[in-house]
C-alpha cells in the first residue's frame, strides 16, 4: 500500500468519527448539522401526541416514556435532520424532552453514539 492509498483511508475514516459542536442557529451532531429550532419544534410537538402513536417498523412505538429527569417525566421522539416531521420508518437522531422544555437531549445512533444537551427555547 502506497501512502498516499493510506493517507486517503486515513482521512475517509475520520470523517466517519462522530463529532459534537455547537453553533448560534445550529447543532452538529454524528455526520450533520440540525437547525435548533427544528430540534426545540419536535421537543414540544411530541408533548401534542399520545404515548406509542407511531410505529417504526423496528425501532418500536413513539413518543415513547423515556423515564424521568430532573424529577420530571420526559418522552423520546425521533428526529429527521433534514427538517421534515418523523411519522414512520427508520431513523438516527432522537430528542428526548420534559414537557416545560426544561431539558432537551438530541441522541444519535450511526456510526457511533452520542448526544447533546441542547438549550431550552
Amino acid at each position: 500500500m502506497k501512502t498516499f492509498q493510506f493517507a486517503s483511508i486515513v482521512a475517509g475514516l475520520s470523517f466517519l468519527k462522530t463529532t459534537i459542536a455547537a453553533g448560534d442557529d445550529y447543532i452538529t451532531l454524528g455526520m450533520t448539522s440540525i437547525k435548533v429550532q427544528h430540534i426545540h419544534s419536535v421537543a414540544r410537538d411530541m408533548w401534542t401526541m399520545d404515548i406509542d402513536y407511531y410505529k417504526s417498523e423496528y425501532q418500536g412505538r413513539y413518543p415513547a416514556f423515556w423515564g424521568n429527569v430532573r424529577g420530571k417525566p420526559a418522552r423520546k421522539y425521533p428526529l429527521l435532520y433534514e427538517g421534515k416531521v418523523w411519522t414512520h420508518g427508520s431513523f438516527m437522531y432522537y430528542v428526548v424532552a420534559t414537557e416545560d422544555l426544561s431539558y432537551i437531549r438530541l441522541y444519535y445512533e450511526g456510526t457511533e453514539s452520542c448526544d447533546r444537551e441542547v438549550p431550552s427555547p
